[in-house]
């Protein structure tokens, strides 16, 4: 039987034939001297590479190197990193620090858990010792300085397809009935009909995935897999066993020479294509980083060989202090740990965990000689999320593992859904989703809630004078303790409009709703102040806010494409004049401007005054506006004055005693606070109108300013 490859493919882009006959060189010399249209064939088109390099002296070698080879690639900066990958997964991403590998891995770790297989990255370094780590992330791990014709292969080598499989078996029946199917799921299937056949070839192809039989001539099924996997060119493929020979010896020799799955025969192909796809697009960098606590009583070798096969990252550590020492330097989501690890116990494990600076604290899985209540109550009674007891079966601890991630990741993307939809929305949500795909029926419910609309004030100044990035991390800053005050005080952050935010309350939930705002917004003011002078940059361009708020009956609905994407928001007339007041409030030079149903019953506590009594575009009543000025008790006397002054001013006014009105407002202005337009108050805005009013008095007065004439 011939030992030529036989390949048979499905057609691919054709690249550069220079380029691939040099890599195809460098990892097969078997191929050194075929055709450069046959070499073509075996290897993908490039997709677009990012580079996120830190050594500006090796950004502009490779990128001479890059260009000399016609690669399309992009130098991005570490901040960009997940916008560039975001807005195209399907690309290779060159990784080097050199301050900070750590986090790099980190987030290579993050992004190949969010694109799996898509994304293809490349990590350089000039440490060696961090290869073990980054290979069970990345697609490939090079020395740094590499050279940019090595990079290039490097690079070629991540892209090309990951689904060529190579079948061992002397049956021709076999090779009859299982490779038609498998060339038209869509891998490439090369043939050998013995092991040393197979051996060879497989060390010619590097296949991702190798199928072997075990009764075959020359070389049988284990001395080929054993050769496979102790040769650097074949090691990494993945090795399934088929055969007749199914017993649980049988099976146990095959997985004590490395082979990664058993199927036994007659093989059922559709179960085989299933495994085959399920195994080739299985990544290690994918799933969870666990970290195992050697200890005398575990056989952590086997643990780690079979949570890396369900695409786990595994790594093994000596003792505790070795693991605390770990986990400061890498992600860990969970420990696998004895009840009594060599260097102490399993409450020394939770105190350093406990002592530790550290972002996210792992899981922890407890492995216990017996099946002691009282060692299994303690174990819990620490922290651990599960512990497994003498007896266990390493795929009862995958389980385990399993179950425990599951829940760790259910936590954390509730946390994640909470920060980006309203708690009204997250409500919503879960209740059709308890009910089931029934409840479909958009939601409409009358509720009198609070609305408030926060906005930026100067925000189109602002984003001239900063850079992009500048404008984006002042905004956040400001926007957190915006969201940290709104929740405290029991509100929905209901949607972030650009440089606005819009919140509410709604009454049956919150039974002081309206109070709540008002200790927001003071809560609001207090922080900002903190925040201006805490910032070298806003000492000297301050934040400032303009808010608008109302209360009254509103609609909570699910608004949108009921298949796309849909928001439970508020609508309705409250909701527009809360918009309208926060507008409004810059024509009186202020910072807020609320609904008298707000302040109604709160006047007693709060030091408020009256701005204006006004009509509304599309409404018949007039609209009472207050200014909330501070906490009555907290309160200043010029505060004080100011709001006395203003009333009994705004009270002649309304009689149509411009004289005595005027008179109020100009001892109202003296106490006026010389804001960010001192030149334009509420005091000096009635001034002129009590002027106007004097000069020209109105036939009829109501004391009712229309916004709209």
């Amino acid at each position: 039987m011939t030992s030529s490859p036989r390949w048979t493919r499905p057609a691919l882009p054709q690249p550069r034939p220079e380029l691939c006959l040099r890599i195809w060189i460098n990892h097969a010399p078997e191929f050194a001297h075929a055709p450069p249209s046959e070499l073509m064939a075996q290897t993908q088109a490039r997709d677009t590479v990012l580079l996120c390099l830190e050594n500006d002296l090796y950004s502009t070698y490779l990128k001479t190197c890059l260009q000399d080879q016609d690669f399309d690639f992009e130098l991005i900066a570490k901040n960009h990193i997940v916008t560039k990958v975001s807005e195209n997964p399907k690309t290779t991403l060159v990784l080097q620090s050199d301050t900070n590998e750590q986090e790099l891995i980190n987030v290579a770790f993050r992004l190949k858990r969010l694109f799996q297989t898509d994304l293809r990255i490349l990590f350089l370094s000039l440490d060696y010792a961090l290869a073990p780590d980054v290979v069970g992330i990345c697609d490939g791990f090079l020395q740094f300085p590499v050279a940019g014709e090595d990079l290039v292969a490097a690079i070629e080598k991540a892209n090309t397809r990951r689904n060529k499989v190579l079948l061992i078996d002397d049956s021709a029946l076999v090779h009859k009935t299982i490779v038609g199917p498998l060339q038209q799921a869509g891998f490439e299937v090369a043939q050998a009909f013995d092991g040393e056949e197979g051996y060879q070839m497989a060390r010619t192809l590097q296949p991702n995935l190798i199928i072997c039989d075990i009764e075959m001539p020359k070389m049988n099924g284990y001395e080929t897999c054993a050769a496979l996997k102790n040769d650097p060119l074949t090691a990494e493929a993945t090795l399934i066993m088929s055969s007749t020979l199914s017993s649980a010896t049988d099976q146990r020799k095959g997985f004590d020479v490395g082979v990664d799955a058993f199927i036994g025969k007659p093989v059922h192909v559709e179960g085989l294509i299933e495994k085959v796809s399920a195994m080739l697009e299985r990544f290690r960098g994918a799933r969870e980083s666990i970290v195992i606590l050697q200890g005398p009583e575990t056989s952590d070798q086997d643990i780690a060989a079979v949570l890396n096969l369900q695409g786990f990252r595994t790594k093994r550590v000596p003792t505790i202090a070795a693991f605390l020492r770990a986990v400061q330097r890498s992600t860990c989501d969970l420990v696998i740990c004895e009840f009594e690890p060599s260097d102490g116990t399993i409450v020394d494990l939770f105190n350093g965990l406990n002592t530790s600076d550290l972002p996210s604290t792992p899981e922890v899985i407890v492995l216990l000689p017996d099946t002691n209540e009282a060692n299994i109550r303690m174990a819990l009674n620490a922290g651990a999320k599960a512990a497994v007891t003498t007896g266990f079966g390493v795929h009862d601890l995958v389980a385990k593992v399993e179950k425990t991630l599951a829940d760790r990741r259910t936590k954390d993307e509730q946390a994640q859904l909470q920060r980006y939809v309203s708690k009204a929305s997250l409500k919503v949500a879960l209740e059709k989703a308890v009910w089931g795909a029934g409840q479909t029926a958009p939601r409409a419910d009358r509720k009198t809630v609070t609305v408030t609309f926060i906005d930026i004030m100067n925000f189109t100044p602002r984003c001239e004078a900063y850079a992009p990035d500048d404008v984006v991390e002042q905004v956040n800053k400001l926007f957190s303790l915006v969201t940290r005050a709104i929740i405290k005080h029991g509100g929905d952050i209901d949607k972030f409009i650009g440089d606005a935010c819009m919140a509410f309350w709604i009454h049956e939930q919150n039974n002081n709703a309206q109070k709540a705002l008002l200790d927001t917004m003071l809560e609001i003011k207090a922080c900002l102040k903190t925040l201006n002078e805490s910032d070298p940059r806003l000492k000297t361009d301050p934040f400032a806010l303009r808010i608008g708020a109302h209360s009254g009956p509103a609609i909570l609905c699910d608004l949108g494409a009921a298949e796309a994407r849909i928001d439970l928001t508020v609508i309705g007339d409250t909701v527009n004049t809360a918009a309208r007041l926060e507008a409004a409030a810059k024509l009186y030079g202020l910072q807020n401007l609320l609904g008298e149903s707000i302040i109604s019953a709160h006047q007693d506590r709060y030091c408020t005054r009256m701005i204006d009594r006004v009509t509304v575009k599309g409404k018949s009543q007039s609209l009472a506006c207050f200014e909330l000025m501070d906490r009555w008790d907290a309160a200043s006397d010029t505060q004080k004055r100011l709001a006395e002054t203003f009333n009994e001013g705004f009270s002649k006014y309304t009689k149509a005693d411009f004289k005595a009105a005027h008179s109020c407002f100009e001892a109202a202005q003296e106490h006026e606070p010389k804001g960010l337009n001192a030149s334009l108050t509420p005091s000096s805005l009635f001034l002129k109108r009590c002027q106007n009013l004097m000069a020209k008095p109105p036939k009829t007065w109501t004391g009712i300013w229309d916004w709209n004439a």
